[in-house]
């Protein structure tokens, strides 16, 4: 009866039960698990901001500025607030948002060319023999997508450290008058400026990291990083909401400046192009010969 049972599934193409299951493990177990180390370099980078604002706060409160208390909801305004939007003009210089390019190119990096390689190692055994291109996609994008809220994850837990190390309040409370040092504003609804803080960065991340797993697909590895670095560097540099990463960046919200992106335009502009991504990428790695390629 095992016999004849597997036979028909080899000649039909069938998945064996639980294989798409069995493709998720092992992709969150060797892409995820076994890639710890790639994570560490996370902490580092979020307490950069950290530190920048413990610093500010430090400064002003010397200068009887300001009171010196701060909470974890002010770390991650000014870790996620990235920049001002830049007007072209005589004498004005372009200023790099070196901590947001830090945190969305490094992502970049721990995305990597995974997919490219599992489709050339263990990964292509259980391809070839469940037949279901589907499942071998479906486990790359859980993940990709999980890859994405460890790394923020993490990063929200070293801001949460930060302000503790630092004599902050661990509370996602703002501080009213951080309001004008951290946002250059003096009033704003702070629980939709946390809401957006908590999901932007993370919406722009999974349709970035999708978008760049695309593109791994068509035009190797390579292609994928000087997408994501493409579409990043210029979502610094011109202001439109069609640059998805404009909605990541606190400074340009409609909370914050005069005619910004709302966080319903920012959420609606990354679905699209995460799942732009994950079709296209789809249908691409269904009809191509892809384990062929090298």
């Amino acid at each position: 009866m095992y016999s004849k049972n597997k036979t028909t599934n080899d000649r039909t193409g069938s998945a064996p039960a639980g294989t798409l299951t069995k493709q998720i493990r092992h992709d969150l177990m060797v892409g995820l698990l076994h890639a710890w180390p790639k994570f560490l370099p996370v902490l580092l980078i979020f307490l950069i901001p950290a530190f920048q604002m413990e610093g500010m706060i430090r400064s002003a409160a010397a200068m009887g500025h300001l009171s010196g208390v701060f909470t974890w909801g002010d770390m991650a305004l000014y870790a996620f607030r990235g920049m001002n939007v830049y007007i072209p003009s005589p004498g004005t210089s372009f200023e790099i948002p070196v901590v947001w390019l830090l945190i969305n190119l490094y992502l970049a990096y721990i995305i990597g060319n995974y997919p490219i390689k599992d489709i050339h190692g263990y990964g292509q055994q259980i391809l070839l023999r469940s037949r279901k291109r589907g499942q071998w996609w479906v486990g790359k994008c859980v993940w990709n997508i999980s890859s994405v809220v460890v790394y923020y994850g993490l990063g929200w837990l070293t801001l949460a450290a930060a302000t503790l190390l630092t004599g902050g309040r661990l509370s996602l409370q703002v501080t009213p008058e951080l309001l004008g040092p951290i946002l250059q504003i003096q009033q704003a609804p702070t629980a939709r400026l946390i809401l957006s803080a908590a999901l932007l960065p993370v919406a722009y991340s999974v349709s970035l990291s999708c978008l760049q797993m695309m593109v791994m697909m068509i035009l190797k590895p390579i292609g994928g990083y000087v997408a994501a670095t493409c579409v990043t560097a210029a979502s610094a540099y011109f202001y439109t909401p069609f640059l998805i990463g404009n909605g990541s960046m606190l400074l340009r919200s409609d909370l914050v400046m005069e005619n910004g992106i709302s966080l319903t335009v920012s959420l609606v502009s990354c679905l699209a192009v995460c799942l732009f991504s994950l079709l296209t990428g789809y249908f691409y790695f269904r009809r191509s010969d892809i384990l062929d390629k090298s």
